[in-house]
């Protein structure tokens, strides 16, 4: 797969089968990561078959590399086996192993470095970068550069180096060799990039089914998606991968010779198999204890096995719970099934409490009994701070038991009947099914509830408005009397001032000015 650039006088030139309205703004600076922002899957149907290429691509790379570093994580362990048998001496086979580990790990660079020049195709195909971005513009150097130096860290050849740990009580000798099989077996992690290919998950379909809903389908995806699909089956293979690998690592951290007072002791832990019952036993929480790590790095191997194993079995209990789940039709089955069988109790439990009663009332009958009622039971009774002896005052005292044990009885019997009903009821029903029934009651309830609420307001509003108006009506006559008084004494006035009878005069009988025109302005009133 190769990138062309678009030479405007000569109309031949592709840039993976792009049309035209985008070639044309390829030489520009409007280019397609500004033109376009739609999700990965909106490109042109002539990309479709350049996008399937570089998935395949990129699958077979990353199948490549995969097969790369389990050969190496293999070869690692053989020639550490045998280091270790030599007293921590290279022999020539080991040395030869080693030059081809090493090989191994500088032509996997060339696949990674490949790899990623193929993220950047899918990348422009999908209108995300431009034709002038590159591996470095775009960022993708940073986890480049990152594997490829995790990639070369492997055991060089020639190099026997060795180093002592104080542990509680005695001394390990590790070599160079133990910790970089270790870092080996970290870079089985491209395992999980080979299962994002290949599941039914990550493919066209579903990439496009995922981006309709926001979802990256990755191989983190297809993982759960499997799980949930097969749990017993991915529970198992993640409880199986778990095991061998905490197994090996516990073997390289347990199996060299423990120095103690200048004497060395072997390891209990040096076989595969004694360490893989460690992991067990550790992981499903048992713990027998008959043989356990003495080394730090393998009391954390434990520790961490442990912490897994919990997962692992919350899992398992998950899967069991959910695969016991009825379907619709096993629900149906069972409630009436049920029902069937819960009739004939709650047929037995109405017919003793229905004897019950016509007992208790036949009695009554029978003993011509003036109590309150014929069925219930009335013992003593307290009015107005007198003490009243209902039934006993008409019945015997061996009648008032016999009256208080049937009615026993039949509230037994009822309170039976009532859970009998319930059970019937409630059968078949889940929790999510009940809380579903609650919501729809609680959804049909609501506008009532509100109804009233608001009925309730509006009738305390009315209330309070009332009140208002009560509060003011006295002020409102007091203003009437008030208007009312003011006009009479008006008229009064106006009289007399007419008639001169009521303003005194001066000698010329003329009206005083105060007076006269206290009088204007009570009579402009």
């Amino acid at each position: 797969m190769k990138i062309y650039n678009l030479d405007e006088s000569n109309s031949n030139d592709t840039v993976f089968a792009f049309s035209q309205e985008k070639k044309i703004h390829l030489s520009t600076d409007d280019s397609p990561r500004k033109i376009s922002k739609s999700s990965a899957f909106d490109v042109p149907r002539y990309n479709s078959h350049m996008m399937a290429a570089a998935k395949k691509e990129l699958r077979n790379d990353d199948t490549i590399i995969a097969v790369i570093n389990f050969t190496i994580c293999t070869l690692s362990f053989i020639q550490h086996g045998l280091f270790f048998e030599n007293n921590y001496k290279s022999t020539e086979f080991v040395t030869y192993l080693r030059i081809f580990i090493l090989s191994l790990s500088i032509s996997s660079i060339l696949w990674i470095v490949r790899r990623y020049e193929i993220k950047l195709i899918m990348l422009l195909i999908r209108y995300k970068v431009s034709t002038r971005d590159t591996v470095f513009s775009t960022g993708l150097y940073k986890i480049m550069f990152i594997e490829i130096i995790f990639t070369l860290v492997v055991i060089p050849p020639y190099v026997d180096w060795t180093f002592d740990i104080q542990m509680l009580g005695f001394t390990v000798e590790y070599s160079l060799s133990t910790v970089l099989t270790f870092v080996s077996m970290i870079k089985l992690y491209v395992v999980v990039r080979l299962f994002g290919h290949y599941t039914e998950y990550t493919q066209e379909k579903a990439e496009i089914i995922c981006s309709k809903h926001a979802v990256s389908a990755n191989a983190f995806f297809a993982l759960k998606c499997y799980i949930k699909n097969s749990p017993f089956i991915g529970i198992g293979s993640f409880f199986f991968t778990m095991s061998i690998f905490s197994s090996l690592a516990m073997k390289l951290c347990e199996e060299p010779d423990r120095l103690i007072d200048d004497e060395y002791t072997g390891s209990t832990l040096s076989a595969f198999w004694d360490d893989m019952w460690v992991i067990f036993y550790t992981t499903t929480t048992i713990g027998y204890g008959n043989i356990y790590p003495f080394t730090h790095l393998g009391r954390v191997i434990c520790i961490l096995a442990c912490i897994l194993g919990n997962m692992y079995l919350g899992m398992l209990v998950v899967s069991i719970n959910r695969k016991m789940e009825h379907d619709e039709g096993q629900n149906l089955s069972y409630a009436w099934i049920s029902r069937e069988y819960l009739k004939k109790d709650i047929r037995k439990n109405a017919r003793n409490a229905i004897r019950k009663v016509a007992t208790l009332f036949l009695l009554h009958k029978k003993w011509n009994s003036k109590a309150i009622s014929p069925i219930k039971p009335n013992g003593i009774v307290v009015y107005k701070g007198v003490w009243v002896k209902n039934d006993l005052c008409h019945m015997s005292e061996a009648q008032y038991m016999k009256k208080i044990s049937i009615y026993r009885d039949l509230k037994k019997s009822l309170t039976i009947l009532k859970d009998l009903n319930t059970q019937a009821r409630e059968v078949g029903t889940s929790d999510f099914d009940l809380i579903l029934q609650f919501e729809d009651a609680a959804r049909i309830e609501f506008p009532k509830i509100t109804k009233k609420i608001r009925e309730k307001i509006n009738k305390d509003e009315v209330k309070k408005s009332d009140a208002i108006v009560e509060s003011f009506r006295p002020m409102e006559e007091a203003s009437d009397n008030i208007r009312e008084f003011t006009k009479a004494m008006r008229r009064k006035i106006s009289h007399a001032v007419r008639r001169k009878t009521l303003v005194p005069s001066d000698t010329q009988g003329n009206v005083s000015s105060p007076i006269r025109s206290s009088v204007r302005r009570l009579t402009n009133v």
